[in-house]
């Protein structure tokens, strides 16, 4: 038994290679959970009998989690209770705005996070809550976190000293330090990048269940769609110049493209009560997130898993480096849904015009789709091309059942 939401899952834990250790770590707990103000949280992690364990496993098996943990008793104590998810997404959302801050506080806030994702991955290494996957994808996924504030303080610095006249394609954040500066003008160039969640329709069952695959079923695609308060990530974690798309493809596209109106608003409760309906509430499922791609991934991520989480989906994420998830993608290899990057479509024309657009992302065999000949589609999902034809000016053909695009 215990008393700590996280460890109730673990089944085992290892032994400590060194006991001799495991028990000095132990004692050193106590101490530096009384000097920091935390003895109530040292007591309760220790007294706990699977805590015990974590923290034996700790102490006994790596010098490096162990000195990180004695400087990180409330931390520890966070990750047992909440699980090391959510230990790592605060950890590397606290480094954020840290390239406005003077070197050494820089430097201060960084290492603070390093011990913070090491605690985090190194429990969920151990406890296997992670699989080894998870575990490189979320060191990549800090290192390049930490690298994009360190170069963005050596830009601003390098700004502010006059060195440089121009930075293109910066982050929002270091672009808002230069906003109200004297001498420096911030320009916002338009581009078209939606970021499309691609659902795997295309399978009949579902590879966590082996039942049926909910995401065949409507109610529960407009559940995850009502769940999402785009407005909000948009204002509170990106620059606030975003538009919001309703659907693959840009605003401005006739119908059935880019401009459906607003059909799916931030409706919570009615996102739940389709779930209900459905009969899918704790619908489990994993998204793949190439990193690396998108600005601000690991703060708007998190808050998009929450919001579908909070209406009764059960998501994790998968953060892969860049390379390796559209690799993925491309060979088919993706189980669950993934986020996909669709930019750079114009109105008309080849090869850029909406029916390229389409072809990319949502068609049979599609580079970065999960549909693939033979595939069990739904009657909707064949039916789409054709009435993007009447629009696009697309040419559609069949090929064993399904569609293509040229």
């Amino acid at each position: 038994m215990t008393n700590f939401p996280f460890l109730a899952d673990i089944s085992e834990l290892p032994d400590a290679h060194e006991p001799t250790r495991a028990a000095t770590g132990l004692e050193r707990w106590r101490t530096a959970g009384a000097e920091a103000g935390e003895q109530r949280l040292a007591a309760a992690l220790a007294a706990d009998p699977v805590g015990e364990a974590l923290l034996r496993a700790l102490f006994g098996n790596s010098p490096f989690l162990a000195q990180c943990a004695l400087k990180e008793v409330g931390f520890v104590h966070r990750i047992a209770d909440a699980g090391p998810d959510a230990g790592f997404e605060a950890a590397v959302s606290d480094l954020a705005g840290a390239c406005r801050d003077d070197a050494n506080t820089l430097m201060r806030r960084l290492r603070l996070a390093r011990r913070r994702v090491a605690l985090a991955v190194g429990i969920a290494d151990i406890t296997g809550a992670w699989a080894v996957e998870r575990v490189t994808g979320a060191l990549t996924g800090f290192a390049e976190a930490a690298l994009g504030e360190a170069v963005s303080h050596l830009l601003l610095e390098a700004a502010a000293a006059g060195e440089i006249d121009l930075a293109h394609r910066i982050g929002p954040d270091l672009a808002n330090s230069f906003k109200d500066k004297e001498g420096f003008k911030v320009v916002v160039l338009p581009d078209v990048r939606i970021m499309v969640l691609e659902v795997p329709l295309n399978a009949s069952v579902d590879p966590i269940t082996g039942g049926p695959n909910p995401w065949r079923d409507k109610r529960v695609r407009q559940a995850a769609n009502y769940a999402i308060d785009t407005d909000s990530i948009i204002k509170n974690l990106l620059t606030g110049n975003e538009e919001r798309a309703y659907s693959p493809f840009s605003a401005g596209y006739p119908l059935p493209l880019g401009s459906l109106e607003a059909q799916y608003n931030y409706d919570p409760e009615r996102a739940r009560a389709l779930l209900e309906e459905a009969g899918q509430v704790g619908f489990e499922f994993e998204i793949l997130l190439a990193t690396g791609l998108w600005t601000a991934d690991t703060v708007w991520m998190p808050a998009i898993q929450q919001m579908l989480n909070d209406v009764g989906f059960k998501v994790t994420v998968d953060y892969k480096p860049l390379s390796e998830a559209l690799s993925l993608m491309r060979e088919n290899q993706t189980r669950g849904p993934f986020i996909f990057n669709q930019g750079g479509i114009a109105s008309a024309g080849a090869p850029l015009g909406p029916a390229f657009a389409y072809a990319l992302v949502a068609t049979t065999g599609a580079p970065y789709s999960h549909a693939q000949e033979g595939d069990d589609f739904l009657p909707e999902h064949v039916a789409f091309p054709w009435r993007l034809a009447g629009v696009a000016n697309a040419k559609i053909v069949l090929v064993g059942g399904s569609t293509r695009i040229v």
